[in-house]
């Protein structure tokens, strides 16, 4: 119905009813138009299907990705956390045996002052 419109808007602007060679043309390239836009729907259809299974397949792809992604997060956060925990256990220790040189420490002074004059001087 569209084409027949224009066509007949393009007869109104040449002034020929029907016999002009310049609508037959129009009709022609119409008709052509008309032609390729079916055979692009189609062809659309046809894409639209590949498209809903590539969408999934992308869809499944990006879960796994972010499944990947969360793994690897996840991974870090644990090896963090293990550093962490082993730093705090180095830490702990160290205090420990920070804790314990200051008690001997304090043994020493109480038993020989002079003992931690020399370490001073060291």
């Amino acid at each position: 119905m569209l084409y027949k419109r224009s066509c007949t808007a393009r007869c109104m602007m040449c002034l020929n009813n029907y016999n002009c060679s310049e609508y037959v043309k129009f009709v022609e390239i119409s008709l052509l138009q008309k032609i390729k836009i079916y055979k692009k729907k189609k062809k659309k259809k046809k894409k639209k299907k590949n498209k809903k299974k590539n969408k999934k397949k992308n869809k499944k792809n990006k879960k796994n990705k972010k499944k990947m992604i969360m793994m690897m997060m996840m991974m870090m956060m644990m090896m963090m956390m293990m550093m962490m925990m082993m730093m705090m256990m180095m830490m702990m220790m160290m205090m420990m045996i920070m804790m314990m040189m200051m008690m001997m420490m304090m043994m020493m002074m109480k038993k020989k002052k002079i003992i931690l004059k020399k370490i001073i001087i060291i």
